[in-house]
């Protein structure tokens, strides 16, 4: 795909919200510069028209200081302004595709859920696609509806967000899980387990083993997850999971 091809889709069709909007953003300009300039691009209209839009999508994502927050440069607003300014851009063109990259790191917890809301009411207001990359399971349980688990570089696993939650297939997927604390009341059971960890190093990207990614940190690896990558196999309600044992739990549940 050419370039001109790109430039149709990107804003237009598909945005980004960034995992650091202070760098995303150019410190060198005013926030209403940058928002009204990326509005009249995209949408094709004059500066004029896209400084009333630039205002209503302040407003839309929470911003109540509009003509202080136009008139700032990004260094000076909080965390959680800057990523409400980049989400307030994302959405300005109504994109079909959002793909959002750890929205909330760096927030306080508060802050945190309202950020969580606003992609929420954004998704369900605009009907907008919304691809979430997170490390955090709450985030997951909270606003996603299908999850897919990446290890070096590959869906592992992918399924309904509570199925996977729930009974997850594959091993790593089960070791993230497992390794999020849980909170208990003193003496039970879940307040005394010790946090579980995935021991090994993830493989050299440059470098990958002939085999499953995983194989050499899998304590259910056996020799055939050495020798070849493991296949897709499919566990029914749009469960799928890469994973030779789970090749055989399905062989056995069907004999």
């Amino acid at each position: 795909m050419e370039e001109k091809e790109y430039n149709l889709i990107r804003g237009k069709e598909i945005s980004m919200i960034f995992q650091n909007p202070l760098t995303a953003l150019d410190p060198s300009y005013k926030i209403g510069t940058q928002l009204v300039e990326t509005i009249a691009y995209r949408r094709g209209i004059n500066k004029k028209e896209a400084v009333i839009e630039a205002r209503q999508w302040l407003q839309r994502v929470g911003i109540s200081d509009v003509e202080r927050v136009l008139k700032s440069y990004p260094h000076a607003l909080s965390g959680g302004m800057r990523q409400r300014m980049m989400i307030a851009m994302a959405i300005s063109c109504r994109p079909k595709l959002i793909i959002a990259d750890e929205p909330t790191t760096a927030l306080d917890a508060t802050i945190q859920k309202q950020i969580l809301n606003l992609l929420k009411s954004i998704n369900q207001e605009f009907n907008t696609s919304i691809i979430i990359i997170t490390h955090d399971f709450g985030v997951v349980a909270y606003l996603s509806d299908k999850v897919a688990v990446m290890y070096a570089g590959k869906i592992v696993e992918y399924g309904n967000t509570s199925r996977i939650l729930s009974a997850p297939e594959h091993p790593y997927t089960r070791g993230l899980i497992r390794s999020v604390p849980e909170i208990g009341n003193k003496g039970t059971k879940s307040a005394r387990r010790r946090l579980s960890q995935i021991d090994g190093v993830p493989p050299d990207l440059m470098n990958m083993p002939q085999g499953c990614s995983f194989g050499s940190r899998c304590k259910e690896a056996t020799e055939r997850c050495f020798s070849h990558p493991p296949g897709v196999v499919s566990l029914g309600q749009e469960h799928l999971v890469s994973c030779f044992q789970r090749e055989v739990k399905r062989s056995d549940a069907a004999g």
